[in-house]
């Protein structure tokens, strides 16, 4: 566990939490969008910003040079809302996971392990 809280630490020392890029008008009458942008963990780690996507790429690339096993997870505030949220869990004991300990490092004054409320969860290997 101390390696994944390790992780956890250094992604919430060194990296920030920004938005995606501002919306914008596709075409000159199309419709207003927001633009969903995906940037590798080493482009993570460049910038020192991203949101929650990006956050939990490079939680799940740091726990997988560890050896720790990770899966993404994708939450909805509600049973029939739409998915808003990811962020990383990894895998414990990483031999042979029993439990899975979030690593939401996009939460303010969250700690390791904690997850923010939500109506469901889906995982997702990473």
């Amino acid at each position: 566990m101390c390696e994944a809280k390790a992780v956890y630490n250094w992604v919430r020392k060194n990296v920030r939490y920004a938005g995606d890029i501002a919306p914008i008008k596709q075409g000159r009458r199309g419709v207003v969008e927001g633009v969903d942008y995906f940037a590798a963990a080493d482009r993570v780690v460049q910038f020192g910003a991203e949101d929650c996507d990006g956050h939990s790429i490079l939680n799940a690339t740091l726990l997988a040079l560890n050896g720790i096993p990770a899966k993404l997870r994708i939450t909805a505030p509600g049973r029939f809302r739409e998915w808003s949220h990811i962020y990383t869990v990894a895998g414990m004991p990483k031999t042979a996971p029993k439990k899975w300990v979030a690593l939401d490092t996009t939460l303010p004054g969250e700690y390791f392990g904690v997850e923010a409320p939500h109506g469901r969860v889906r995982d997702f290997d990473a």
